[in-house]
């Protein structure tokens, strides 16, 4: 295929010698073409050998292991008392321990062999797929087959949330990929192709927008009140010729999301990774949908375009668009009518965020009027280079004739881009620079990131947020604690203002690490200790019988505490666990109850207060099945259900529509204990349909019926959707925890302190465009509200059932929350550190701790603000107190104490005066060789 409008001329002449050209920062249009593309901190499985005597038992194979959690990002409404992670992070990777986790959140799992650009290196037809529990967990293991895969791309839908995924680079067979998410909210706005407005031109078009409103919020808006918002207020205007709307769409709806890459939540938000591909030198005179299409070439005539470079982010938004039966807008392009033509093109305006101003480097095409910025589209798993966007100071057109290198501007900046060409709408769109002023050359660095306890360090594995000096963003998996790092970047990029941060899944704070980068490729790894609260130890073994059971997903979990790993060659598996907390491991179906408390308990075969053994006994296991399918579907119209069955033994299984309703499906079998599979059929008939599946292996064990319910809609008319509800208490907004589907809606709320005020908003749309009412009763009454309000106030909260309805006067939607206030609990000691807890005495008299001793500690509280919360600290040898503290982090001067054993009692106080303790231990010695340095 030719690109229409594609310039055979060079793209730009760059300001300096390039000598390789391999990084971009851009502005990014987040949208997604049609094709879907394609417990931070757990043990990597050991290289153990086989233990002598009986051979383990075999187990299909696995290749990786992916796991995390999902949660609500905060508020990004930008109103006056919005709390959560979004509203507050301060670095990439951060976490609100208050946000609610996503259930039903469906993780899609695509292995690649090379760049995610070419389909032609993904290795599985079909996704492996999985979905998050109630607390928004999850483990996708990844088959044996596809161990030659060096890369992953993670995908995560939740309806009522952005749709984004993550790219996991250079990876080896073995590898645990951990996958935490903090998933903004997307608002929703639907026009009827026949309800158009007419913008400055005259033109018919479909009009939405991102707007900032009077009290600091966001919101969706479409027609009109787009038209009747300030430039000031307006961070994205998209504008859809109505003629070249698709034939057969009677309405669309625009889920949008905005996105600013200078501040770390927002950043976090962004799809794959920031890597681009793409010949950015072709000459194109707008923004095509198929940038696929552009091919290959050179970028000034002489460089060749790398297959993949750095991007810098400027701005990026998620504009996912659809018609009225939930298919991926179609555009027309191809008609050549001279009335149609003369309605223009589809056309975004996209606000530059002032925080990112000093990326805009250059003109990105100085033979085209005013500044031009290149524009990338996600899709197919990679972001692409799709053509040109012009700086412009008003909505207007007004071009931006200051200069660049950087753009340094006191006013406002939008990126105006105008699509000539393509066929499906894509979902996310990102300004992107490629920078050439000067060289670029090889930065690096290395590090071994391990969580400290003495002797029996673990390491580390997740996710490093890297910040660069240019206004870029990386991020990188370690695994098994080791960081290796290489990126490009201008030859004069200071070695200063890097910054490596990573989210400290046990410590449950943000650490930035000490990291300096050099120039070149070979660096020299430094050790990094992280905080470590986990100072016991449970160690156990898989067995059948007497025979050792390798390679099983093994998962541990109490109160906070979460971590998976995989059994080893001789069974064996090992977790740095809290100490004094009830909790469980399992594999599979089997579980053990264990707390490291020097008391010994059924099933533990030991517990000395430091390390507790247990023996998990499997007998063969029944495979396990997950199901991803639409929340709704139309009579007549073909939709699919995502499945994976897995048998950790891997034998032969079968699956089974035991509903006998999945069209011409009915059963298949697969051998090596994994199968995946789309299943499609156009239901007959409207209402609810229950697909219900089941998964058997060839031992006759059974995964249990899996039901999903799809709301089958009529042609003509679809079912509203509630895709969420948040809670506003005190001025504080959260989503709660909800699941089901958006036209029955589930949700749970704990968080209202009996006597407050409360107030819940129910996110609904109508796909149709059509108006909706709402209803809201409590318990069994209905409450006088506006019959157009989406939101419902209860004075003097009481515990009991909420449910609101969304009706568009055919159909409903019904979302209901089951409220149950409390009163004000203690706090929550979420960690709580001595470090080190063994120092030495000074060798003179009078013989005191040699060392500084550092206490730190965090806590949460259910209505206490974290930074109003009061900490104490009383070190006591034998119940007399030796030394007093306050704070979350404080310190012992050398010199205060005298030899012995303390304890370390930590009181934690909330503002209606609760508190929680915690003892720790303290050795102070003056025997030199009993010293061991223990991070607690």
């Amino acid at each position: 295929m030719t690109v229409p409008n594609q310039r055979n001329r060079a793209r730009f002449t760059p300001h300096g010698a390039i000598t390789a050209l391999k990084i971009s920062s851009s502005l990014a249009l987040m949208v997604t073409l049609a094709a879907c593309g394609g417990g931070g901190g757990g043990n990597d499985p050991k290289p153990e050998t086989p233990t002598p005597g009986e051979p383990p038992v075999s187990s299909a194979g696995t290749a990786f292991q992916v796991s995390g959690q999902i949660i609500a990002g905060d508020d990004r409404s930008g109103a006056a008392g919005a709390t959560g992670a979004i509203a507050s992070q301060a670095t990439m990777g951060a976490r609100n321990l208050r946000a609610a986790p996503i259930e039903d959140a469906t993780i899609r799992v695509w292995l690649y062999n090379g760049s995610t650009r070419d389909p032609a290196n993904r290795l599985n037809d079909e996704p492996v797929t999985g979905t998050t529990d109630e607390n928004g967990r999850f483990t996708l293991i990844v088959p044996e087959a596809f161990g030659n895969a060096d890369r992953i791309l993670a995908e995560v839908v939740r309806e009522g949330y952005i749709q984004t995924s993550r790219i996991f680079r250079d990876l080896q067979p073995g590898t645990q990929v951990t996958l935490d998410l903090a998933l903004a909210a997307e608002q929703v706005a639907v026009q009827a192709v026949d309800n158009v407005v007419f913008n400055a031109s005259g033109q018919a078009v479909l009009q939405f927008g991102v707007v900032r409103r009077g009290d600091g919020s966001r919101a969706v808006v479409a027609g009109g009140a787009l038209a009747a918002a300030s430039d000031d207020d307006v961070e994205v205007q998209l504008e859809i010729p109505a003629a070249r709307v698709g034939e057969g769409t009677s309405a669309v709806t625009a889920a949008m999301a905005y996105f600013d890459p200078s501040v770390a939540a927002d950043a976090e938000a962004f799809p794959g990774d920031f890597v681009g591909t793409g010949n950015f030198g072709a000459e194109l005179d707008g923004v095509t949908l198929d940038p696929d299409a552009i091919g290959s070439g050179s970028a000034s005539g002489a460089q060749e375009v790398p297959e993949e470079y750095r991007l810098i982010s400027t701005a990026f938004t998620q504009l996912r668009l659809s018609d009225q039966d939930g298919n991926n807008l179609a555009v027309d392009f191809g008609n050549n009518d001279p009335a149609i033509a003369s309605e223009g093109n589809p056309s975004v305006l996209l606000r530059v965020p002032p925080g990112t101003y000093n990326t805009i480097t250059q003109d990105h095409d100085e033979d085209m009027a005013g500044i031009q910025v290149p524009i990338y589209l996600y899709t197919g798993g990679s972001w692409k280079y799709a053509g040109p966007a012009t700086l412009e100071t008003d909505r207007d057109g007004t071009l931006y004739d200051g200069g660049v290198d950087p753009v340094a501007f006191d006013g406002t900046l939008y990126a105006r881009l105008e699509i000539n060409d393509g066929n499906s709408w894509v979902s996310w769109l990102n300004i992107d620079w490629p920078i050439v002023v000067g060289d670029v050359t090889d930065y690096c660095a290395a590090a071994d990131i391990r969580f400290g306890q003495g002797d029996a360090t673990t390491p580390f594995s997740g996710t490093v947020n890297i910040s660069l000096p240019d206004g870029g963003r990386q991020w990188t998996h370690v695994s098994n604690g080791q960081l290796r790092f290489t990126t490009l970047a201008a030859d004069n990029l200071s070695l200063d203002g890097w910054e490596f941060t990573l989210w400290n899944p046990r410590a449950l704070r943000t650490e930035t690490l000490a990291i300096t980068p050099i120039q070149g490729t070979d660096c020299a790894a430094s050790t990094i200790t992280l905080e470590n609260p986990y100072t016991c130890r449970l160690e156990g073994q898989v067995l059948r019988g007497d025979t050792p059971v390798a390679n099983r997903s093994v998962t541990a979990q109490g109160g906070r505490f979460w971590q998976s790993t995989r059994s080893g060659q001789d069974g064996g598996f090992d977790f740095d666990v809290p100490c004094g907390v009830d909790m469980n491991v399992r594999t599979g179906n089997v579980q053990a109850d264990f707390n490291v408390n020097g008391t010994l308990t059924n099933p533990e075969l030991t517990d000395d207060g430091i390390t507790v053994e247990v023996a998990l006994e499997v007998p063969n296991q029944a495979p396990t099945l997950s199901m991803s399918a639409p929340a709704t579907g139309i009579v007549g119209q073909s939709l699919g259900l995502q499945v994976t069955a897995w048998d950790a033994d891997g034998d032969t299984i079968t699956l089974t529509c035991v509903s006998n309703n999945c069209g011409d499906f009915t059963s298949q079998t697969a051998e090596g204990g994994y199968l995946s599979r789309t299943i499609r059929f156009a239901p007959d008939a409207a209402g609810g349909l229950d697909v219900v599946l089941e998964a058997t292996d060839s031992q006759g064990a059974s995964s249990g019926e899996l039901s999903r319910t799809i709301q089958i809609d009529p042609v003509g008319n679809r079912t509203p959707r509630i895709t969420r509800v948040s809670r506003t208490v005190d001025g504080q907004t959260a989503d709660l925890r909800c699941s089901g589907t958006s036209f029955n809606l589930s949700c749970v709320d704990n968080g209202v302190r009996e006597g407050r005020d409360v107030t819940y908003t129910a996110y609904a749309h109508d796909p149709d465009g059509d108006t909706l009412s709402f209803d809201w009763t409590q318990g069994e009454q209905p409450m006088a509200v506006s019959v157009q309000s989406d939101a419902f106030t209860i004075i003097d909260a009481a515990s009991g059932r909420i449910t609101v309805t969304a009706n568009d006067g055919q159909a409903t939607a019904t979302a209901n929350i089951n409220l149950t206030v409390v009163e004000n609990q203690p706090p929550e000691i979420l960690s709580a550190s001595v470090t080190p807890n063994t120092v030495p005495a000074t060798e003179t008299a009078p013989e005191r701790n040699a060392q500084a001793i550092h206490l730190r500690a965090r806590a949460i509280d259910d209505f206490t603000p974290d930074d109003a919360l009061d900490y104490f600290w009383d070190v006591m040898l034998d119940d007399v107190v030796a030394w007093q503290g306050e704070g979350a982090e404080t310190t012992i001067p050398t010199g205060e104490l005298a030899p012995g054993r303390y304890t370390v009692r930590l009181t934690a106080v909330d503002g209606d005066e609760a508190e929680t303790t915690r003892d720790l231990s303290l050795r102070v010695t003056a025997d030199r060789a009993d010293v061991e340095v223990i991070i607690q």
